[in-house]
Order: C-alpha cells, then structure tokens, then sequence
C-alpha cells in the first residue's frame, strides 16, 4: 500500500496539530505535582485522553467526511478554517503590543506617573474597544 503525495503531506500537517508545542506545554503545566493534586491531573488525563479519542473517530471517518461534503466543500472549510487562525494570530499579537505599551508607559517618575497612568488606562479602553469591534467585524 502506497501513499500519494498529498496523503503523506495531510499525515504531515495533520500530527503537529494534534500534540502541537502549545499542548504539550499545557498538559506539563496542568500535571504539576506541586500545584495540582492528584485528582486534578486524573481530570486533565481524562480530558486528554477523550480528546484524543475524538480526533481518532474523525480521522477513522474521515473519508465518509470528505465524501459528504465533497472538495468544494473542503477547500470552504480548509479557507474558513485559516480566517479563524488568522484572527486569532492577529488578536494575540495585538494584545502582545497592547501589553507592552501598556507596561512600558508605567514606568516613568512618579510625578508623571499618575497622570500618565490614568492616559495608558484611557487608551487601553480605546484600544480594547478597536479590539472588539474588530473581532466582530472578522
């Protein structure tokens, strides 16, 4: 049994988002031994483990999938799919710089400061309201 090219690019892409960095991170800091009591990491295991178990079932069916929706379907989904990541990359680096700024902007001379404090606080009301608005408008 062969694999076309594209089978083994999809396998590719498909196992660094099932156990990306980011997961892997969270599940090493939710099983800490020393922050979390054994219950807690039962809870998180379980979590996992259903999540992984879900992902099996839709790659087991995941020809029936792409039978019902056809290709169109799936280059819709696969388009929608990277609009979301994209929302998501831009929200995430837009409260980066949010959070810079607004850390950067607090420490000045204690005279300035205040005044300075309650300007950074106005303009993190404005930046978070241009933040919302634009995720209702993504």
């Amino acid at each position: 049994m062969t694999a076309s090219l594209s089978e083994l690019a999809c396998i590719l892409l498909a196992v660094p988002s099932i156990a990306s960095p980011g997961a892997m991170m969270a599940v090493v800091l939710l099983t800490d031994n020393h922050r979390f009591s054994f219950d807690d990491q039962l809870i998180t295991a379980l979590i996992m483990l259903s999540i992984l178990f879900i992902t099996y079932l839709l790659f087991v069916i995941a020809n029936r999938i792409q039978r019902v929706i056809g290709n169109t379907g799936a280059a819709v989904i696969s388009r929608v799919m990277g609009l979301i990541l994209a929302a998501v990359a831009v929200n995430n680096m837009l409260v980066g710089i949010q959070g810079f700024l607004y850390s950067s902007q607090l420490n000045r001379p204690s005279k300035v400061a205040d005044k300075r404090h309650n300007e950074v606080r106005a303009n993190k009301k404005r930046l978070d309201n241009h933040l919302s608005n634009l995720l209702i408008f993504i």
